[in-house]
């Protein structure tokens, strides 16, 4: 049976890693670094000045998550295994390679990603909208305050996209790139020299 083969055991372990690593960080005990609630006091007349580079407004995301899934992964895993399962002799199993490899880049990159985010702690733009900090701007009191808003830096959606298309770029440069080109020259040539052997050699060839 198929789940018994070592594609399906490589398959559920890539799977596994994948489901374990986004568990652990949505829901583990890591924390980002806490920087202190950035402004300025001034000495005369006693006013709390805000740091405007954090001190923006939310106006919705330009790009949705769903939408930047889609985008990222899903279009390039349709593409992957559409051009794999049009091989004469590819089954489903064969496309373990493809989903393994996607799998284990999402999850390394999504390691890398929250741990330089958890280590950075970067303040994002709508900080002080989020945190609603106290008069002191001794700590954030506000509904909205989330450890999501000490995790600008390193961008998710760019470190996302970037993982997904470097997967489908890598997947056509070895399908269809140089190595294709070359395979299909040596064939070419190949047929050339076969073909002028045989207007050299016209009674061995009858």
């Amino acid at each position: 049976p198929c789940w018994k083969s070592a594609q399906f055991l490589e398959l559920a372990m890539c799977f596994g890693f994948w489901v374990g690593t986004y568990t652990v960080f949505q829901y583990g005990p890591f924390s980002p670094h806490e920087r202190p609630i950035p402004f300025q006091l001034l000495e005369k007349s006693g006013d709390y000045v805000r740091n405007l580079t954090v001190d923006e407004s939310r106006e919705g995301d330009s790009v949705s998550a769903s939408v930047l899934v889609c985008l990222a992964h899903l279009i390039q895993q349709i593409f992957c295994l559409t051009q794999k399962l049009r091989g004469k002799q590819t089954t489903f199993l064969d496309a373990h390679a493809t989903l393994c490899a996607f799998l284990l880049a999402t999850t390394l990159n999504r390691i890398s990603t929250e741990s330089v985010k958890n280590y950075a702690g970067y303040l994002r733009p709508v900080f002080y909208e989020e945190c609603g900090p106290s008069g002191d701007y001794s700590e954030c009191i506000g509904d909205d305050a989330s450890d999501s808003m000490r995790k600008s830096f390193p961008s998710g959606h760019a470190s996302m996209s970037f993982c997904g298309f470097t997967l489908l770029t890598l997947y056509i440069h070895a399908r269809f790139g140089m190595g294709h080109q070359k395979r299909m020259e040596e064939r070419q040539r190949f047929a050339s020299f076969i073909a002028e052997s045989d207007e050299s050699n016209p009674d061995e060839s009858t």
